[in-house]
């Protein structure tokens, strides 16, 4: 295997680390810091361009993935100004959606939703349970980098697959 595929397949292990990284930062404190979101999207960018680079994108699919991650940032900017949404969350979801694609986009939504709704099912029985809610507001709230994570890591699976059994990252 070409030492650029070797490369991207250990880039994109990175990436699903690092989402494990924001879900526990989220956890601990409903917080998913800017640097973080910086370092995604930097490792996002460079993944794609060694992808492109090593012919396992053409240039077209480059342009999807960066339209894809466009796209999705205005919409989640757009969830955010309405306040359906956390900054952090906000941010990270488009630079996980320029990595997955317009092709793996909606699958990595749908496991996305999935998970946040699992996760909020886990809370809100979590607080019947305990029979009340923390006084500290904060951590009432849904640590949404735990279902980003989990959707980012099944596309970031299904990516590494799509390398090693058909030799493209699309």
């Amino acid at each position: 295997m070409p030492f650029e595929i070797v490369l991207v397949i250990m880039l994109l292990t990175i990436a699903a680390t690092a989402l494990l990284f924001a879900a526990h930062q989220d956890v601990k404190s409903r917080v998913i810091s800017n640097q973080f979101n910086v370092f995604f999207l930097g490792l996002s960018v460079i993944i794609l361009v060694i992808s492109y680079l090593s012919n396992l994108l053409s240039a077209s699919d480059l342009f999807s993935h960066v339209t894809t991650g466009l796209i999705l940032l205005i919409i989640c900017f757009a969830g955010f100004g309405l306040g359906l949404m956390g900054g952090g969350d906000a941010k990270l979801i488009p630079s996980v959606a320029m990595l997955a694609g317009g092709h793996l986009v909606p699958l990595f939504l749908i496991f996305t939703a999935i998970a946040g709704g699992l996760l909020a099912l886990m809370m809100m029985t979590f607080t019947r349970l305990v029979g009340q809610q923390s006084t500290n507001l904060m951590m009432n709230k849904v640590p949404y980098a735990v279902a980003i994570a989990v959707g980012g890591i099944m596309i970031i699976i299904r990516l590494i697959l799509n390398i090693v059994t058909g030799g493209s990252y699309a």
